[in-house]
């Protein structure tokens, strides 16, 4: 017979919380990183061994620091290097970055720039479009302002270079030359195929699954001869990959070139616009190809896009391309911008001064970004931040917040800089950085509450 042990009361109850000798780490988010919501995993190991090693607080030493913090400052400003015990501590090297940034406790509401304007401009198309395009205009019409004759010219020219180059090395037999018709079945045909998706290319020509608009316009032979040597670069000028003007894309980079400018050139753009990640779905072999968890769409290649609120892309560029690091030539920002910063100021180089207005999400956000913006490209910015990029901003902590109720907010100015920290809580609580707008105006709006169970 198995006889029990018994438990004592201090095991089961556990040792009094001075007895403990323990530590209470901080562990930030770096500045830098180069992974976005959708990329990071915070449940993994292998992530957190990525963060660089914080200090550390012993557990008395904690205790006295959050009941001397507990104590409201009477002070209006609020020097950027004071040390709050609520919020990651910060590193030696980022508290000379971050000097240049005060903000101001204050209820003086922040101000809206005199220079900014409300003037909301739609999309529109330019007097060269609105010269070709009209009521009667056939959407061929407007196919054709994208894919101009001078660029099916030119897929033509190097897909016969290619061709002829493969014959010459490789002995393969000549494919017949292309014609311009051809090509613009074979392009309708792939994109008809995007809408109309079937497991098997050949399928839309076998008998039983036969796609009549496809099969009647071209034979399946003819289609395969045509795609085994579709080229839209001259491969004798790639450069080596141990070049330094190696490129991953170079094979479709007069695309990309030609479409960045078409998108730019064919409308007027309008006054807001938005920059974010765009996937493009691919699950073949490429070494561009991405994996994004959180995506409905988790294998492709991932795009960064400058989009009004239309929908309309005015332009854009592929992640691991050329010329998608560092920043746009002839501009110099802040390093504590970092990479992500890097995207916005390249996809808004050529906007308007204070003609726009910018929004995105915390990847990218930063205050030295926001002041730059205002600054060099003079334009209008309002993003959600990342309380690790808030350069020391006395923030109330989300535990705070939620005792203040929802709808609570609170801005938090910086005047040399002229730039805003709104926090505001909901279900949880939003962070917002700006550099023309602020808590104000502030709207209503009906939420649903758990307690009452009924919209308020």
């Amino acid at each position: 017979m198995a006889t029990s042990r018994g438990v004592s009361v201090r095991s089961f109850y556990g040792y009094p919380r001075n007895a403990v000798s323990s530590t209470v780490k901080f562990v930030p988010i770096p500045n830098n990183i180069n992974k976005s919501d959708d990329e990071f995993d915070f449940e993994s190991d292998n992530d957190l061994e990525n963060f660089p090693h914080s200090e550390t607080l012993s557990e008395s030493e904690f205790e006295d620091s959050s009941s001397d913090s507990s104590t409201e400052s009477n002070e209006m400003h609020i020097s950027c290097n004071m040390q709050s015990t609520k919020h990651a501590p910060v590193s030696k090297k980022s508290k000379s970055n971050e000097d240049s940034i005060q903000w101001n406790l204050s209820d003086a509401d922040w101000t809206i720039p005199y220079n900014y304007s409300e003037n909301n401009e739609k999309l529109s198309i330019n007097k060269n479009t609105s010269d070709i395009l009209n009521r009667f205009s056939s959407s061929i019409d407007f196919h054709k302002l994208f894919v101009t004759d001078e660029l099916m010219g030119f897929i033509i020219n190097q897909t016969q270079l290619y061709n002829e180059w493969r014959y010459l090395k490789i002995g393969t037999r000549r494919v017949k030359n292309i014609e311009k018709d051809e090509l613009k079945k074979v392009i309708g045909i792939i994109l008809y195929m995007g809408i109309m998706k079937l497991p098997n290319r050949r399928m839309y020509w076998s008998s039983s699954t036969r796609n009549e608009l496809i099969a009647s316009a071209m034979t399946i032979n003819r289609f395969d001869e045509i795609m085994s040597i579709l080229h839209f670069n001259d491969n004798n000028k790639m450069p080596d990959k141990d070049s330094s003007n190696y490129n991953k894309c170079y094979k479709v980079q007069p695309l990309i070139d030609h479409f960045r400018y078409i998108f730019s050139t064919l409308v007027n753009p309008e006054t807001e616009m938005s920059i974010d990640e765009q996937v493009v779905p691919f699950k073949g072999a490429h070494s561009l190809k991405r994996y994004l968890p959180k995506k409905p769409k988790k294998w492709g290649y991932k795009i960064w896009a400058r989009a009004g609120i239309s929908g309309y892309v005015y332009d854009f560029e592929i992640e691991g391309g050329i010329g998608t690091k560092g920043p746009p030539p002839g501009c110099n920002p802040p390093k504590q911008c970092g990479e992500s910063a890097f995207v916005v100021l390249r996809l808004s180089n050529s906007l308007l001064p204070f003609k726009h207005t910018l929004y995105f999400d915390n990847y990218f956000a930063s205050p030295e970004l926001m002041i730059f913006l205002r600054t060099n490209y003079k334009v209008w910015a309002l993003s959600t931040l990342n309380p690790n990029r808030s350069r020391n901003c006395p923030i109330l902590s989300e535990k705070e917040m939620r005792k203040l109720g929802r709808g609570y907010i609170k801005e938090f100015v910086d005047t040399n800089n002229k730039i805003v920290v709104a926090s505001w809580f909901d279900n949880k609580r939003v962070l917002t950085l700006s550099n023309y707008i602020g808590k104000n105006p502030v709207g209503t709006c009906k939420r649903y509450d758990a307690k009452q169970k009924k919209k308020n």
